[in-house]
């Protein structure tokens, strides 16, 4: 959690010396569809747009001068309806060549890259299929290749909420990646979540009595940044209701027994257990709500 802020922070800080794109593969379940989305990515970028508009002369022809007055879902849908399955490799290939002939280098940051790979490798069953794999490995090799062969052009930022290599692994893969350099973006320090703790406090009139930012800290164990912003998110609507303006230990203990482990708590984070479910196989992904059922409850199997 965090990275997509963290890379818009970057956009901003090197917007003078690089061109950057922000591509989220969230929602797309193919290879076609990734490419459909680099494309958008252009529009904000006239030049680059012009030049994307060419590739796709096929597709536009047939809408067009409405192309440019389109809203980008339907653009979307449109360049996506001239993506074949053989021919989003090529069209790929002269939208990468294109970026890298940029007056400035290019930064393309690939958001939640996992999740479609996942989509690629075992479908909507969570089944790894020899048709399935090839598909993937193609799509991975794509980009392998076309990131060497534009380095110094072209920077390509892979992120995802779930690990890429992981959900590689399981589809024999893992060499579609050797040439990435990870980079995990862990939690806060506790010094860190403190300091945000007390920004936030001072712009909502909150003041933390004595050990108390402490405590939310102690609770809530992984400094996670959406968690301790939810955890104070949820203190703050207390106090609003109870007119409080000071934040006792005991308060923070009360909230989050009353909140942060609340049914309404899970509901905002049961995301994350359909993120897991992409990264492991059914087996271990079963084991795993075991092992978080037995933290939680202090009931379960013993391993």
């Amino acid at each position: 959690m965090g990275k997509t802020s963290v890379m818009r922070e970057t956009a901003r800080r090197i917007g003078d010396r690089y061109l950057c794109l922000h591509v989220d593969l969230q929602g797309t379940h193919s290879a076609a569809d990734a490419i459909a989305e680099l494309s958008v990515a252009t529009r904000d970028h006239q030049p680059l747009w012009t030049k994307t508009k060419d590739i796709f002369t096929n597709i536009i022809e047939g809408v067009k001068g409405q192309i440019d007055t389109l809203q980008i879902d339907d653009l979307k849908v449109t360049l996506r309806s001239g993506l074949t399955t053989g021919d989003w490799q090529a069209k790929g290939d002269r939208l990468l060549a294109m970026l890298a002939a940029s007056d400035q280098p290019v930064v393309i940051f690939c958001d939640e890259v996992p999740i479609l790979v996942s989509r690629l490798l075992k479908g909507a069953d969570y089944q790894i299929t020899p048709e399935r794999r090839a598909q993937t490995d193609a799509f991975m090799s794509w980009l392998r290749s076309n990131s060497i062969k534009h380095q110094g052009q072209i920077r390509l930022v892979v992120t995802g909420s779930i690990g890429l290599e992981p959900v590689l692994r399981q589809g024999g893969l893992s060499g579609t990646v050797n040439h990435l350099t990870p980079f995990e973006l862990g939690p806060w320090t506790t010094e860190t979540a403190q300091n945000c703790l007390g920004a936030l406090a001072n712009e909502y009139g909150l003041t933390f009595q004595s050990g108390a930012t402490e405590q939310l800290v102690e609770e809530i164990g992984i400094c996670i940044p959406h968690h301790v912003q939810m955890f104070f998110n949820y203190i703050y609507q207390v106090c609003k209701l109870q007119e409080l303006d000071h934040v006792s230990r005991d308060l923070v203990a009360e909230v989050y027994y009353t909140h942060m482990l609340s049914v309404r708590g899970h509901a905002e984070l049961s995301h994350l257990e359909e993120r897991l479910k992409l990264v492991l196989d059914p087996d271990l992904y079963q084991l795993a709500l075991e092992l978080r059922w037995t933290q939680e409850t202090g009931q379960g199997p013993k391993l």
